[in-house]
């Protein structure tokens, strides 16, 4: 009888791959079924399990047969499986760190020979030697956030590229899921915290540590946490003041209520930029201007702006105009950050350079922890993932006040720090109730809809507003978007020229009308 291999070439030379007799003298002589080809081996991260695919090259097998070989031991049939399988499961078999060879043949049930054993080798990962993070079960609530803290595991062989915590309210977490990236490891112990821009309140979430290495990422145990105690919206009787020539598209409001307790004025116009005539603008100078300076017949309403030096007046912050972005001193931080699209659509984000000029936005604050947790420079996926966004007028100043309409500034303290001043303002502006200056904020409704909004303080018709009520308050008009901008001597609010607030700048009767480096408010539509 011929040899296998002559009945192969025998075949290969007459065009015949059907795996059919031929008959030649007398004799009938069977080529063997056609080995699998395209035969892939892929361990399973974190387990030993490895999954077998192949393709399957003849119709006429019983089936196939599964092999393995440890590098140091005998060959061993695991699995036989039915005709026409093209994958297979090992589940049990292997241990990781070791190498084995695995088989697959086409068998025969008929006069045809069985294909042969096509074997691939494969070294399964130690997946032990990664390091595994730990997260502790103690939680640290506040009115925005909850902190936890974790430590990193260590391996010398795969050190963490990164770390951080992922979440999910109805499954074990991974980095598929909402996630952040960590502090940098300047303590044994990492504290981090998820703000309210990330959790519901009153809904209940699995939490896990997780380290990244370049064999995969580790996850640690899972703890649950719960926001509870939302911050309120603060609302007023406001009365609308009425203005001839003004557009039907602004409308102007007052307010002489009480805060908590505190004599309170205050003024809010709120303005429909996305039809009419009526649009949104910030103006910059490159030297400090009164209102009634920057103020010509295009414009409704003004209030000042962003945070400038007091000594030349100039900007230095993030800021965009007509599209274009101008340089701008850079932050250690995100800071908030307030515009308008060139559709006059409205955003509040947070919002840094790195050190090449690129600017990021993003929809949740750098959790930086006073003597807990601080962060390395930003990039596009640190500490979250960043967005796109094209603003048309835009300006940082901060704090954020109100994001998704929830208040996302707090002004928990310990050891007389504020501890979740994310975006690191001075401390004459993130204050709490027993500091309330002058105050001027801008923010948007669900609608499109932009309020800017002053309020009087350090005078004894009005004792003006904490950082957190301020945000209260914007809440309070309906904004689902909010950004402080500079205040105390600096707010002013005028319409069509005049000014509404106080001159008064103390309750001894000094008064004051600041210069200021740049405004923001509604104008005629160019």
């Amino acid at each position: 009888m011929r040899s296998i291999n002559s009945l192969v070439v025998l075949c290969l030379a007459t065009l015949s791959f059907s795996c059919t007799p031929k008959e030649e003298e007398g004799e009938k002589h069977y080529a063997p079924l056609k080995n699998p080809t395209k035969f892939n081996l892929e361990q399973v991260e974190f387990s030993s399990q490895v999954n077998l695919t192949w393709q399957d090259n003849c119709d006429n097998e019983v089936g196939y047969d599964v092999y393995v070989k440890p590098a140091k031991g005998e060959v061993k049939k695991i699995a036989s499986l039915p005709a026409d399988a093209n994958s297979y499961e090992i589940k049990d078999e292997l241990k990781q760190g070791q190498t084995y060879s695995i088989g697959i043949q086409a068998i025969s049930g008929g006069p045809m020979l069985s294909s042969q054993v096509i074997y691939k080798e494969i070294a399964l990962f130690d997946y032990s030697l990664l390091p595994v993070a730990e997260l502790s079960s103690e939680v640290e609530y506040t009115p925005t956030s909850a902190l936890l803290n974790f430590t990193l595991g260590k391996s010398k062989s795969y050190p963490e590229k990164s770390w951080g915590l992922c979440w999910s309210s109805d499954h074990t977490p991974t980095i598929e899921d909402a996630h952040a990236h960590g502090p940098k490891t300047t303590t044994v112990r990492l504290y981090q915290a998820i703000p309210n821009t990330g959790i519901e309140y009153g809904k209940a979430y699995k939490v896990r540590a997780y380290t990244v290495t370049e064999k995969g990422v580790t996850y640690s145990n899972e703890v649950e946490i719960k926001l509870e105690n939302e911050p309120e919206a603060i609302s007023f009787n406001w009365k609308e003041i009425k203005f001839d020539n003004m557009p039907k598209d602004i409308e102007v409001y007052k307010t002489e209520d009480n805060l908590n307790g505190r004599p309170f004025n205050a003024w809010y116009a709120i303005a429909d930029v996305t039809k009419g005539n009526v649009e949104f603008r910030m103006e910059f100078s490159a030297t400090a201007k009164t209102l009634e300076e920057f103020y010509t017949d295009e414009n409704y309403v003004m209030t000042n702006a962003g945070y400038f030096n007091m000594k030349t007046g100039v900007t230095g912050d993030f800021h965009v105009s007509e599209g274009v972005i101008s340089p701008s001193t850079g932050m250690p931080t995100l800071r908030g950050t307030f515009g308008v699209d060139k559709n006059q659509k409205p955003s509040a984000v947070w919002a840094a350079r790195d050190s090449e000029n690129v600017t990021y936005y993003y929809d949740s604050p750098m959790m930086n922890i006073e003597g807990k947790a601080t962060y390395d420079a930003v990039s596009a996926d640190y500490p979250t993932q960043s967005h796109s966004w094209n603003p048309y007028y835009a300006m940082s100043a901060g704090p954020l006040l109100v994001k998704n309409g929830k208040v996302v500034t707090d002004v928990t303290m310990e050891d007389g720090k504020f501890v979740r001043n994310y975006e690191i303002i001075a401390s004459d502006i993130f204050t709490n109730s027993s500091i309330t200056p002058d105050r001027t904020a801008v923010g948007y409704t669900e609608d499109g809809k932009i309020i800017l909004l002053v309020c009087d303080g350090r005078i004894t018709a009005s004792k003006g507003a904490s950082i957190v009520e301020i945000a209260q308050i914007m809440k309070g008009l309906g904004c689902v978007g909010a950004v402080n901008f500079d205040g105390g001597g600096s707010t002013a609010m005028t319409v069509l020229g005049t000014r509404q607030n106080s001159l008064l700048s103390n309750t001894s009767g000094g008064t004051e009308n600041r210069a200021v480096g740049s405004v923001m408010g509604f104008y005629k539509k160019k």
